[in-house]
């Protein structure tokens, strides 16, 4: 086994000598070898961690079953795998996973096993003794691969958090519908529910209560008038004081009644949105 991971490891000298320079990973991943031969996972330990700092190993194993219980355990960014190993074969053990979210790197003595190996999507093929700018090369296209995805996640998040700009999430008992904010004329606390009365005079009943929707529109035109109301201001139609409370006619001809405590506030707020 010494005699192994000397040649091995001359071989990794030689090779980052020559590739040493232009060689930058920001993506820290996480990895995972197989392999039934011990010396073999050695090896690769020792050059992961000599020559590609970015890369952290963390979980082995010595036969395919095995591995697949470090994959369903660990979670890695990268599996390396042998492919020749006795009772399932690194190509088996790959097809177990049917849609997977780890990049595959199969490492072997053999080359005639290289067209199958890409027939299970793996992202390379490395030749025993491991030659250390292919594998630089293997790790870096993974991390721009993985970069690639998160770029291609973030864009459409962005497009996503436009599409939904001035919308509001309603979870209702079939799913969650998603409403222009300025369409919802006025909102009815029922329980630990409310109703939602849109300008188009249908009403949704959300699950959600008038607290939690008050806070999601801070900031919005609507104001609390009431422990059981909270209106979108742009369609007051009329507001008659009273006394003690108070009476708001909304374009949908309700009449929402006004608290107290908040009759001085909502006159001040119809002055400043009334054209």
């Amino acid at each position: 086994m010494e005699k192994y991971l000397e040649q091995e490891l001359n071989s990794f000298y030689l090779a980052y000598t020559l590739h040493k320079t232009n060689y930058i990973i920001l993506t820290m991943l996480k990895a995972v070898i197989i392999d039934d031969e011990k010396n073999a996972v050695t090896a690769m330990e020792i050059a992961i961690k000599e020559y590609c700092p970015e890369v952290e190993i963390i979980g082995t194993a010595f036969s395919a079953k095995d591995g697949i219980k470090e994959i369903q355990n660990k979670n890695p960014d990268i599996v390396f795998v042998d492919i020749e190993m006795p009772q399932m074969t690194g190509l088996e053990m790959i097809e177990q996973f049917g849609s997977r979210k780890f990049e595959v790197i199969f490492v072997t003595a053999y080359n005639q096993f290289a067209i199958k190996a890409f027939k299970v999507n793996a992202l390379d093929y490395l030749l025993k003794p491991i030659n250390i700018v292919e594998l630089i090369n293997a790790i870096k296209k993974i991390a721009n691969r993985i970069e690639e995805k998160q770029a291609t996640s973030q864009a459409q998040g962005e497009k996503l958090k436009m599409a939904l700009a001035g919308k509001l999430t309603l979870p209702t008992a079939t799913g969650s519908e998603y409403i222009n904010i300025r369409d919802i004329l006025r909102i009815e606390a029922d329980g630990s529910y409310s109703k939602v009365y849109c300008v188009d005079n249908k009403m949704k009943l959300v699950t959600k209560n008038l607290k939690s929707l008050e806070l999601s529109l801070e900031g919005e035109s609507f104001f609390r008038c009431h422990n059981s109301h909270f209106i979108n201001l742009q369609y007051i139609k009329k507001y008659t004081p009273t006394k003690d409370k108070g009476f708001i006619e909304m374009t949908d001809n309700s009449i929402i009644p006004v608290a107290r405590s908040v009759k001085i506030e909502l006159a001040e707020l119809i002055k400043k949105y009334a054209k």
